[in-house]
């Protein structure tokens, strides 16, 4: 068989199984959320902000927590706190479908957290 038709059949099964879950179906995996905050601490000192991953598969969580002790912030179970936020910006979605959000504190204002922003990243209303 030539490696045109063999990629050919290849890219046909892999999108068969795709489809039908075979590859990538992450129904019934356990997920969590979890927070890196770094108000009190961080690499660069106390920053007004908090970075979330919003459903990570679980056992990223303890990774993800680790990082976050690794940089001297504080991590936690759960989203960021939003007693005091003033916008934040989604970061994007990982490979296992979490998103990533950072959110920005008082005394920032809305408009500077606007400006955290890359322009392909949307702005969240708090």
């Amino acid at each position: 068989m030539n490696k045109l038709v063999w990629c050919a059949v290849w890219c046909v099964v892999a999108l068969g199984l795709t489809g039908c879950g075979a590859l990538v179906d992450l129904a019934g995996v356990e997920t969590a959320s979890a927070h890196c905050d770094f108000r009190e601490r961080g690499p660069n000192g106390p920053e007004n902000r908090c970075q979330e991953r919003v459903e990570v598969i679980k056992q990223g969580v303890e990774s993800f927590k680790g990082l976050c002790a690794s940089l001297g912030a504080v991590s936690g179970d759960g989203p960021c706190p939003r007693e005091g936020v003033v916008g934040g910006c989604f970061i994007g979605e990982q490979g296992d479908g979490s998103d990533v959000n950072d959110w920005y504190y008082a005394p920032m204002t809305r408009e500077q957290a606007q400006g955290k922003c890359a322009s392909r990243e949307p702005f969240l209303e708090p």
